[in-house]
Protein backbone atom coordinates (compact mmCIF):
# COMPACT_ATOMS: atom_id res chain seq x y z
CA UNK A 1 0.00 0.00 0.00
CA UNK A 2 1.02 3.59 -1.01
CA UNK A 3 1.74 5.83 1.88
CA UNK A 4 -1.40 7.62 3.57
CA UNK A 5 -1.28 11.18 3.40
CA UNK A 6 -2.97 13.29 6.22
CA UNK A 7 -4.11 16.62 5.41
CA UNK A 8 -6.82 19.18 6.62
CA UNK A 9 -9.96 19.46 4.68
CA UNK A 10 -10.29 22.18 1.55
CA UNK A 11 -13.44 22.91 0.52
CA UNK A 12 -13.37 21.12 -2.84
CA UNK A 13 -13.21 17.85 -0.81
CA UNK A 14 -16.83 18.39 0.10
CA UNK A 15 -18.02 16.12 -2.81
CA UNK A 16 -15.81 13.38 -2.07
CA UNK A 17 -16.77 13.38 1.76
CA UNK A 18 -20.02 13.31 0.74
CA UNK A 19 -20.00 10.65 -1.46
CA UNK A 20 -17.36 8.48 1.05
CA UNK A 21 -20.00 9.01 3.43
CA UNK A 22 -22.66 7.33 1.85
CA UNK A 23 -20.30 4.08 0.72
CA UNK A 24 -19.36 3.06 4.08
CA UNK A 25 -23.17 2.51 4.19
CA UNK A 26 -23.27 2.96 8.22
CA UNK A 27 -22.64 6.53 8.76
CA UNK A 28 -25.59 9.21 8.35
CA UNK A 29 -25.45 10.50 5.40
CA UNK A 30 -25.62 14.46 5.76
CA UNK A 31 -26.50 16.99 2.87
CA UNK A 32 -23.90 18.24 0.44
CA UNK A 33 -24.00 21.55 2.23
CA UNK A 34 -22.79 19.81 5.68
CA UNK A 35 -19.60 18.55 4.25
CA UNK A 36 -18.99 21.93 2.76
CA UNK A 37 -18.97 23.00 6.11
CA UNK A 38 -17.18 20.39 7.42
CA UNK A 39 -14.16 21.29 4.78
CA UNK A 40 -14.68 25.11 5.06
CA UNK A 41 -15.49 26.17 9.27
CA UNK A 42 -14.09 22.79 10.65
CA UNK A 43 -11.25 22.66 8.79
CA UNK A 44 -8.71 23.01 11.51
CA UNK A 45 -10.29 20.08 13.59
CA UNK A 46 -11.17 17.98 10.68
CA UNK A 47 -8.67 15.81 8.43
CA UNK A 48 -9.03 13.74 5.77
CA UNK A 49 -6.84 10.96 4.46
CA UNK A 50 -5.80 10.33 0.50
CA UNK A 51 -4.42 7.47 -1.10
CA UNK A 52 -2.66 7.57 -4.85
CA UNK A 53 -4.22 11.24 -4.82
CA UNK A 54 -7.76 9.71 -3.68
CA UNK A 55 -9.75 10.48 -0.65
CA UNK A 56 -10.08 7.44 1.40
CA UNK A 57 -11.31 8.45 5.01
CA UNK A 58 -11.87 11.04 7.00
CA UNK A 59 -12.73 12.58 10.23
CA UNK A 60 -15.10 15.62 11.01
CA UNK A 61 -14.86 17.12 14.40
CA UNK A 62 -15.27 20.76 15.96
CA UNK A 63 -14.49 22.29 19.45
CA UNK A 64 -17.35 22.58 21.47
CA UNK A 65 -18.34 26.48 21.96
CA UNK A 66 -18.81 26.13 25.53
CA UNK A 67 -15.64 23.64 26.13
CA UNK A 68 -12.95 24.59 23.91
CA UNK A 69 -11.07 21.72 25.07
CA UNK A 70 -12.98 19.06 24.15
CA UNK A 71 -12.95 18.10 20.54
CA UNK A 72 -16.57 16.56 19.19
CA UNK A 73 -15.72 13.87 16.85
CA UNK A 74 -18.54 13.97 14.74
CA UNK A 75 -17.58 11.90 11.89
CA UNK A 76 -15.23 9.31 10.76
CA UNK A 77 -15.37 7.28 7.36
CA UNK A 78 -12.78 4.81 5.93
CA UNK A 79 -13.61 3.86 2.60
CA UNK A 80 -13.40 -0.24 2.46
CA UNK A 81 -10.32 -0.36 0.22
CA UNK A 82 -8.53 1.47 3.15
CA UNK A 83 -9.69 -0.58 6.42
CA UNK A 84 -7.63 -2.26 8.62
CA UNK A 85 -4.50 0.04 8.61
CA UNK A 86 -5.07 2.05 11.44
CA UNK A 87 -6.21 4.81 9.18
CA UNK A 88 -8.74 6.11 11.86
CA UNK A 89 -6.48 5.64 14.70
CA UNK A 90 -3.82 8.19 12.82
CA UNK A 91 -6.64 10.80 11.73
CA UNK A 92 -7.72 11.21 14.99
CA UNK A 93 -4.18 11.75 16.49
CA UNK A 94 -3.63 13.63 13.59
CA UNK A 95 -6.21 16.44 14.73
CA UNK A 96 -4.97 16.55 18.65
CA UNK A 97 -1.49 16.43 17.80
CA UNK A 98 -1.61 19.80 15.09
CA UNK A 99 0.52 22.73 16.45
CA UNK A 100 -3.02 24.65 16.46
CA UNK A 101 -4.88 22.23 18.13
CA UNK A 102 -2.11 22.26 21.43
CA UNK A 103 -5.85 23.09 24.39
CA UNK A 104 -7.64 19.78 22.69
CA UNK A 105 -7.50 17.88 26.27
CA UNK A 106 -10.83 15.97 26.13
CA UNK A 107 -12.76 13.79 22.73
CA UNK A 108 -16.53 13.87 22.88
CA UNK A 109 -18.07 11.40 20.53
CA UNK A 110 -21.19 9.04 20.02
CA UNK A 111 -21.04 5.74 19.51
CA UNK A 112 -24.21 3.02 18.86
CA UNK A 113 -23.59 0.13 21.32
CA UNK A 114 -23.22 -1.95 18.56
CA UNK A 115 -20.64 -0.09 16.96
CA UNK A 116 -17.32 -2.66 17.96
CA UNK A 117 -15.30 -0.73 15.35
CA UNK A 118 -15.79 2.76 16.81
CA UNK A 119 -15.49 1.83 20.04
CA UNK A 120 -12.68 -0.21 19.44
CA UNK A 121 -11.53 3.04 17.31
CA UNK A 122 -11.83 5.50 20.76
CA UNK A 123 -10.71 2.70 23.02
CA UNK A 124 -7.23 2.73 21.30
CA UNK A 125 -6.84 6.39 21.13
CA UNK A 126 -7.75 7.13 24.37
Amino acid sequence: MSPIVHRPPRRSDAPALHTLTAATGVLDLNSPYAYILVCDHWAQTSVVAELDGELVGFVSAYRLPAEPTTLFVWQVGVHDKARGHGIATRMVLDVVRRPTAPRIRHLLTTVTPDNAPSTALFRSVA
